[in-house]
C-alpha cells in the first residue's frame, strides 16, 4: 500500500469516525442497554434484577399495552398511505404544472408545519379543536348550523383529530423528497409523452410513478418509523385520553418508565415496538423487491 492510498484511507476513517462514535454512543449502546433492562426488574435504585421473560409476558397480557399497540397500528395504517399518497400527488402536481415562483411559494408554505416544533403545532390545533363554541373549528361549523363537537374530549373523534394533525404536519417533509425525485425525471420523457398525446394523468402513472419507486420505498419506510414514534403531539393535545383513545406505545413507555419508574418493563415494551418496526419495514422491502 503506497502512501497516497494510505493517506486516502486515513482521511476516510477520519471523516467517518465522529459519526461512528455518535452512532455507537447514542444509538447502539442505548439499544443494547435497553435490551438488557428488558429482561430485568429495575426502578433506578434497586436492581437490575434478572427476571427473564416476565416483563414480556406481562406486556402481552397488559390491557393498556394492547390498547396502545392497537392505537399505534391504526395510526400507522392510516398515516402511511395517506401521507405518502397526498405528498406524492402534491409533488407531482407542482412539478408538472407549476415549475415557477408559484410552485416554489407553495412548497415553502407546505413545508412551514415541518419546521415548527410539535409543541407549537399541538398547542395551535388544541385551541382550534377544543370543545368550546368559540374554537375556530366549532365556530366555522356553527355557520352551517352544526352544534359544537368535543373533538378532543370524545373517544370517537379524538384519535381522528390527533391523526389529522400529525399527518398534516408531515406532508410537507415527504413532499420535498418526492419533488426532488420527480425533478430528476428526464424532461425529454415527459415531452415525448406529451407529443404522443398522453395526458398528465397518464404521464404520472406510466413515467413518474415508476421513476420514483425507490424514493417511494424510502418515504414509506421513514413514514412507518416516524408513525410508530408518535408521542409528543398526542401527549400535548390529549395526554393519551380520553381514556386510552389516543395512547400510543411510546406514550405507554413514557408512563411506565418515567412516571412509574419501571424501567425494565418499559424497556420490554420498547423492544416489542422495535421488533414490530423491523418486521414491518422488512415486509415493505419484500413487497417492493417482489414488484421489481
Amino acid at each position: 500500500m503506497n502512501k497516497r492510498t494510505l493517506r486516502n484511507n486515513l482521511s476516510g476513517v477520519a471523516f467517518v469516525t465522529p459519526s461512528l462514535i455518535c452512532l455507537i454512543v447514542f444509538m447502539i449502546i442505548p439499544i443494547c442497554k435497553g435490551l438488557y433492562f428488558a429482561f430485568t426488574e429495575y426502578n433506578g435504585n434497586i436492581g437490575p434484577n434478572w427476571v427473564g421473560l416476565k416483563n414480556f409476558a406481562k406486556a402481552l397480557e397488559d390491557v393498556g399495552v394492547r390498547a396502545a399497540l392497537w392505537n399505534t397500528v391504526k395510526f400507522v395504517l392510516l398515516s402511511v398511505p395517506i401521507t405518502t399518497g397526498v405528498s406524492l400527488a402534491l409533488a407531482s402536481l407542482i412539478a408538472m404544472n407549476f415549475r415557477n415562483r408559484f410552485g416554489a411559494l407553495t412548497r415553502s408554505i407546505l413545508f412551514i408545519p415541518v419546521v415548527c416544533s410539535n409543541a407549537i403545532v399541538a398547542s395551535i390545533w388544541y385551541n382550534m379543536l377544543n370543545g368550546s363554541p368559540d374554537a375556530v373549528v366549532n365556530a366555522v361549523l356553527s355557520w352551517f348550523g352544526i352544534d359544537p363537537v368535543q373533538w378532543l374530549g370524545d373517544p370517537s373523534t379524538a384519535f381522528a383529530a390527533v391523526a389529522f394533525v400529525t399527518i398534516w404536519k408531515g406532508i410537507g417533509y415527504y413532499l420535498v423528497i418526492f419533488y426532488a425525485a420527480i425533478m430528476d425525471v428526464p424532461n425529454s420523457h415527459l415531452e415525448a409523452a406529451d407529443l404522443d398525446g398522453a395526458s398528465k394523468l397518464q404521464q404520472f402513472f406510466h413515467i413518474i410513478l415508476p421513476a420514483v419507486k425507490p424514493v417511494t420505498y424510502t418515504v414509506i419506510t421513514l413514514n412507518t418509523i416516524n408513525s410508530f414514534g408518535i408521542f409528543d403531539i398526542c401527549y400535548a393535545m390529549t395526554a393519551g385520553g380520553p381514556g386510552c383513545a389516543t395512547t400510543t406505545l411510546l406514550h405507554r413507555i413514557y408512563v411506565e418508565g418515567f412516571r412509574s419508574y419501571k424501567f425494565g418493563y418499559a424497556s420490554a415494551i420498547a423492544m416489542i415496538m422495535l421488533v414490530l418496526v423491523l418486521v414491518l419495514t422488512l415486509v415493505e422491502k419484500r413487497v417492493f423487491d417482489r414488484d421489481d
